[in-house]
């Protein structure tokens, strides 16, 4: 099954001009390897510091993975600059659907410190079914700004 990553809605509103791309190509990798499946390969795609705080992240995305199939479809729906400290980050909002489950995930993606290196730092994911949800990383409050 082809994995289909689109975009609707990109957009954000700040004051500084940072290119949106680096860390939207970081999440659709993730997800594209979610779809093969390979979360070893994913797991990659995270920040030492988020690895290193939540080194049982694999094992839950390793369970979603089993529960749930892959990942067959993921849309970014918003991506919104969030600068977190000193880094220049990306709130990334995408409608992903597994073989029997669909959810809205946010991944905070951030330019990491002296590098030019985009990883993953923050990942939610609530299930549309229940509202449940699972976070780990930093994540900034509930509410995604809305477009403007």
């Amino acid at each position: 099954m082809a994995l289909f990553l689109g975009s609707a809605g990109i957009s954000g509103c700040h004051d500084k001009s940072v290119d949106a791309d680096p860390s939207i190509n970081v999440a659709n990798n993730f997800y594209q390897l979610l779809s093969v499946p390979d979360v070893k390969s994913a797991t990659t795609l995270f920040s030492p510091g988020f690895t290193d705080t939540m080194s049982s992240w694999p094992k839950v995305l390793s369970r979603t993975q089993s529960k749930f199939g892959p990942v067959v479809h993921a849309e970014l729906e918003l991506a919104v600059f969030t600068p977190d400290g000193d880094s220049d980050c990306y709130l990334l909002k995408y409608n992903v659907i597994r073989q029997s489950l669909q959810s809205h995930e946010r991944l905070l993606v951030c330019k990491l410190a002296g590098t030019s290196r985009w990883a993953i730092v923050g990942h939610e994911l609530t299930r549309d079914d229940t509202g449940n949800d699972i976070s780990g990383g930093r994540l900034p409050n509930r509410s995604i700004p809305q477009r403007h």
